[in-house]
C-alpha cells in the first residue's frame, strides 16, 4: 500500500493487534478452520482514523498533546514528539467483504482505484444505517444450511440466507479480481455485525473527544 501525507493521504503503517475477523468455516480430518479461498490474494480493506497531534504554542494546555514512542522499552531518539502531526490508526479491517466496498466506492468515492477514501462523519452514519437495514433482513431470513464436500478431508459447512434479492437492493456484494463470494451467508452476516461494531466505534470515539481533530478513512488494497 501506498502512503499519505496531508488531508487525502498517509504514510504507510504496519497494523497490529488487528481483530479477529469473520472467515468462512470448515470441517476437517484434523479439525475446523476457515476456508482457504480467504488465504490467496485479494481484497483487503482497512478503515483509518488519522488525529491530529501537533502542538503549538498558543495551544491552551487542556489541547497539548504528548506524544512518546518507545522500542523495547526504550524512547525513540530518532522521532521527535514536536515533529510529529499525526497519529494514524487502523481501527478496522475486512477481508474480501465486497459488499461493504462497493458500498462505500459508489457512495463516497469517484472512482474504485484503491486510494483513501475520506468519510465524514455523516458518511459513517449513512453506513451505520444501511448496515442495520442489512442486519434486520438478515435475522428475519429464512436460513437454509449448506453442506459442500471440497476434498476428501475437507468439507465447508455454512447458512444461506433466503434474501439475496432484498440484500442486493441496498447492500450489493461486489464483483471484481479475487473479490470472494457473492453468497449471503453466515460470512456476510458476521461480516455485517462486524462492520457495525467498528463504525459505531469509531462514531463514539468522536463523539467523546469533540476537542480532538479526527479524520477517518477507507482504503482498498487488491
Amino acid at each position: 500500500m501506498e502512503g499519505w501525507t496531508a488531508k487525502n493521504s498517509y504514510q504507510k503503517i504496519s497494523p497490529s493487534n488487528k481483530k479477529e475477523l469473520p472467515l468462512h468455516h470448515h470441517s476437517t480430518k484434523s479439525g475446523t478452520g476457515h476456508d482457504l479461498n480467504n488465504d490467496i490474494m485479494g481484497l483487503d480493506m482497512y478503515f483509518y482514523k488519522k488525529t491530529y497531534v501537533k502542538n503549538w504554542s498558543h495551544f491552551k494546555p487542556e489541547y497539548q498533546t504528548q506524544v512518546v514512542t518507545m522500542t523495547g522499552g526504550e524512547v525513540r531518539e530518532d522521532i521527535k514528539p514536536e515533529r510529529v502531526s499525526y497519529i494514524i490508526e487502523e481501527i478496522g479491517y475486512w477481508r474480501k467483504f465486497n459488499a461493504l466496498h462497493g458500498f462505500i466506492v459508489s457512495n463516497f468515492a469517484e472512482q474504485d482505484d484503491c486510494k483513501p477514501i475520506y468519510l465524514d462523519i455523516s458518511n459513517l452514519e449513512e453506513i451505520r444505517k444501511v448496515l442495520g437495514e442489512v442486519l434486520a433482513i438478515l435475522e428475519k431470513s429464512k436460513k437454509i444450511p449448506k453442506v459442500e464436500n471440497v476434498s476428501s478431508d475437507r468439507v465447508i459447512e455454512e447458512i444461506i440466507y433466503d434474501c439475496k434479492n432484498e440484500i442486493e437492493a441496498i447492500f450489493p456484494p461486489t464483483e471484481g479480481f479475487f473479490f470472494g463470494s457473492q453468497e449471503i451467508n453466515n460470512w456476510f452476516k458476521d461480516n455485517v455485525e462486524y462492520s457495525i461494531d467498528v463504525i459505531e466505534n469509531a462514531l463514539k470515539e468522536y463523539e467523546e473527544h469533540p476537542k480532538v481533530s479526527m479524520d477517518f478513512y477507507y482504503q482498498a488494497s487488491w
